[in-house]
């Protein structure tokens, strides 16, 4: 995914942008295409001309239409078109428009989709219920990779329900969680389902608000947890030297964690030396 080739419109009135494609549809060859299109103030009416010309497009296979005008309506014309597409990227960083009803439809798209390999939703204010929503189609996804849901106002309600999806899932490989205030609690959640997860292999939770015990859980966790390959618990809060401690005991059983960032620890320290 990452080796597609991103076709940038940026700052585009909806003529220019299906005038472009079309200009440049018989240039193209059949190596996937990422079509970006943030920032164009793109409303109801201009992704809907958008979507209807992507059904004759066989190359296109992502769609990133953060920070548009996009109402209720609009999201839902794409979440029908993501049904019936090929389309394995999606990105909707900031759309605010996203309700109850809109999660709804595209939690219920997810557990039948077959294509959508990456999905972000973030800054979209989703919250504990939304969370909650997403998760139940992620207990059926069977094709997701990569789900990035950073600053949506997620507490540990909404997160213990995500967890929880992540013991049943056996295709997610990376979760952002990052700046949502889920806690203790939802770190805690998290550490139970890493416990019996055996595809997940990124994780990353910054800024999430969690303590001394949630973090002591995360890493405990560690000791059973046999796929995870990057963990990211950073500028969360300072740790004590005891934490620190039971990290370094959960690093040293572990033998699959390659990339770690954890708080900041002071140098000296007992928790350090452990380190």
């Amino acid at each position: 995914l990452r080796m597609d080739e991103i076709y940038n419109l940026y700052h585009s009135p909806i003529e220019f942008v299906i005038s472009k494609l079309k200009a440049n549809r018989l240039k193209r060859d059949h190596q996937s295409t990422i079509l970006d299109i943030s920032y164009n103030r793109i409303d109801d009416d201009g992704i809907t001309t958008i979507l209807n010309y992507l059904k004759h497009d066989n190359v296109i296979r992502g769609i990133y239409v953060h920070s548009n005008n996009m109402t209720q309506k609009g999201f839902k014309s794409l979440v029908s078109h993501i049904e019936l597409s090929l389309l394995n990227s999606i990105d909707l960083t900031a759309s605010y428009c996203i309700d109850i009803d809109c999660l709804t439809m595209l939690s219920e798209s997810l557990k039948n989709n077959n294509m959508l390999s990456e999905l972000v939703l973030e800054q979209c204010k989703i919250g504990d219920k939304g969370a909650e929503i997403l998760a139940l189609g992620l207990e059926h996804n069977r094709n997701l990779r990569i789900l990035r849901l950073n600053s949506n106002d997620i507490e540990d309600n909404g997160s213990i329900f995500l967890a929880k999806s992540l013991e049943i899932n056996n295709t997610l490989r990376e979760l952002n969680i990052s700046e949502n205030p889920i806690g203790s609690w939802g770190a805690i959640a998290f550490s139970e389902s890493l416990k019996c997860n055996n595809t997940l292999q990124i994780l990353k939770m910054t800024d999430v608000r969690v303590e001394d015990k949630g973090i002591k859980a995360i890493f405990e966790s560690l000791k059973f947890n046999e796929t995870l390959l990057t963990l990211d618990i950073s500028t969360n809060s300072e740790c004590s030297d005891d934490i620190y401690i039971s990290i370094s005991s959960s690093l040293i059983v572990n033998k699959t964690l390659r990339n770690l960032t954890i708080p900041d620890f002071i140098k000296g320290s007992e928790g350090s030396i452990a380190i």
